[in-house]
């Protein structure tokens, strides 16, 4: 790439604005760029009157920006204090320059990190950086202990059934929300079962306080908070693992801080259910991990909301001799917001397992002379197949089997290299965005609760709504690019899995696989490893398979009789 400089001019004031700081600061750059860095393609960026404070400023956001589309090779500034005055923001803004080999340049501080002595300057800079988050937090942690030592609340969000006043630091008790809490706990207590409450809420109608549909963990989050028999209780989890619970002696824990909305004895009762419903399932009394493996998990999109599908496991079914079956469900379903059908991997794993065996079956049939109509025969043989009428771009499979006999057939096969090149770049400038977003909402906290220039209420609110919406934006991003971010395999390799798995399942002289009668004869993880070895993904609509797309790049589209 030709050296291209990013020159960063920032002054605080009206004062330095009205003194020429910026026509001034532009042309030492520029002559500096010129002269001494031998680089004559430059871009200026201006933040005029904003304060160094944090990296909130319009044209450093847009720079940046710019730095991760691969735009400069070099960042020119005044001094290291115009990028910022907190030294943990410029620690992560060079972080992030090294990743994306961007050298930085600081005229007056005279050190480019293109040169030995530069990086071992800015190396210094980082150490006393990473001493500061550490102090930083050690700071926060004891300030937290403190304030809840007190018996003062430290933020979060408002359990369900109270208000909490913030001009007198407060709860009182939310009556409406409090009886549904009352239920939760009562029903729970009576029935044993989560899975029932959450079902007698919806046909209730019983909302939560965004008006959603409860869910097993919204549930779970009121039956395991023992705020609702009165007391506070913090520094109970380790930070970084909310699954591991502190020993009890270094809780906090306040009697009687606030208005009680169930009984000492409602809540032991709905934890004693709790535990013997885990032993039930586990009779060593231990917390394992679940091992079930769902054979489409992470694989399944739904064609209306384009939300993933969840996986739970079905109860033993008597008609397939007690076989489980997974069931897959929309999660915008699950939310209330898509009516897409649950799907279950008896139906997928029939459809899927005996279109794969015809693809086989086709491929060792096929020869010189097999039409392109007798080839979309064979791959629709079979009950399942029986309503769909036409299946698209088959031609990109018919063109692998016919390389056997014509090298030049290949060429009609699509290229996804150049592809998964741009994919990789955009998944790296994500997670570089995320990382920003996420150390952004770490320091404007610490900014609100321990600057000595203490931000308002309302501007912090404001700040962190704004850097929340990016943050959403940007894992939603995420989400979709590392759905596709599996480097797909060639031609050759896609038959090669193909033909190693179906000779080894003994499925090539099979008239139609029985599902179930596969998955319970072989072990479940091979099966699992060998779909998501063929297959990206697969688009569900109205409880049928609209699309599979394999991992070599094809996409099969299936179109039904109405």
């Amino acid at each position: 790439m030709k050296n291209k400089i990013a020159v960063y001019i920032r002054v605080s004031t009206t004062h330095q604005i009205d003194k020429e700081s910026l026509p001034f600061q532009r042309r030492e750059l520029e002559n500096y760029a010129k002269y001494v860095l031998n680089i004559d393609d430059m871009e200026f960026f201006e933040d005029a009157g904003y304060s160094g404070k944090n990296i909130m400023r319009p044209a450093f956001q847009s720079m940046m920006s710019r730095i991760r589309l691969g735009e400069f090779s070099h960042i020119l500034v005044w001094k290291i204090d115009r990028i910022s005055r907190n030294i943990i923001d410029f620690a992560n803004m060079f972080e992030e320059l090294k990743k994306l080999n961007v050298t930085f340049v600081s005229k007056n501080e005279q050190f480019d990190t293109s040169s030995a002595i530069g990086e071992a300057i800015l190396k210094i800079i980082l150490v006393f950086a990473e001493l500061e988050r550490n102090l930083t937090a050690e700071r926060v942690s004891d300030v937290m202990i403190s304030r809840a030592s007190t018996g003062q609340w430290n933020g979060g969000r408002v359990p369900l059934g109270y208000n909490y006043d913030k001009e007198n630091h407060t709860f009182t008790v939310n009556q409406q929300e409090a009886e549904i809490v009352k239920f939760i706990f009562d029903y729970y207590i009576d029935n044993g079962s989560m899975v029932s409450l959450v079902n007698a809420l919806k046909d209730k109608e019983i909302k939560t306080r965004t008006n959603g549909a409860f869910s097993l963990s919204a549930v779970a989050t009121v039956l395991n908070n023992i705020f609702y028999t009165g007391k506070y209780r913090y520094n109970y989890r380790k930070q970084g693992d909310r699954q591991q619970v502190k020993p009890e002696s270094e809780w906090i824990v306040i009697y009687n801080h606030h208005p009680a909305i169930i009984s000492e004895e409602v809540f032991k009762k709905a934890e004693e259910i709790k535990q013997t419903n885990l032993r039930l399932k586990n009779e060593k009394g231990k917390i394992v991990k679940k091992n079930n493996i769902h054979l489409f998990a992470n694989l399944l999109e739904c064609d209306v909301c384009h939300n993933n599908f969840s996986s739970s496991l079905d109860r033993p079914r008597v008609n397939q001799g007690g076989y489980r079956h997974s069931m897959y469900n929309c999660y915008g379903r699950r939310i209330g917001a898509c009516k897409s059908k649950y799907v279950s991997d008896v139906y997928l794993g029939k459809f899927v397992f005996n279109y794969i065996a015809n693809l086989y079956k086709a491929y060792c049939s096929f020869g010189k002379s097999t039409t392109f109509e007798t080839f979309k025969k064979k791959m629709l043989r079979g009950n399942i197949f029986s309503d769909i009428k036409e299946v698209t771009n088959l031609e990109g499979i018919y063109n692998i089997f016919c390389s056997k006999y014509n090298d030049k057939a290949t060429a009609n096969i699509i290229n996804y290299k150049n592809t998964q090149q741009d994919l990789g770049n955009e998944l790296r400038i994500a997670l570089s965005e995320k990382g920003k977003y996420e150390r952004a909402l770490a320091r404007l906290k610490d900014a609100y609760l321990f600057s000595d220039d203490a931000m308002t209420q309302n501007e912090y609110i404001s700040q962190k709504h704004s850097i929340e919406i990016k943050l959403s934006a940007t894992n939603k991003k995420l989400d979709k690019l590392q759905s596709k971010d599996d480097t797909p395999f060639d031609d050759v390799e896609f038959l090669n899995v193909l033909s190693y798995f179906i000779l080894n399942q003994n499925l090539q002289d099979k008239r139609e696989i029985d599902f179930v009668d596969f998955i319970t004869s072989v072990d479940k993880k091979i099966i699992s490893d060998f779909v998501h070895k063929m297959f990206v993904k697969f688009i569900i609509s109205k409880g049928k398979i609209k699309s599979m797309t394999f991992r070599n790049g094809i996409t099969n589209t299936f179109v039904y009789d109405d």
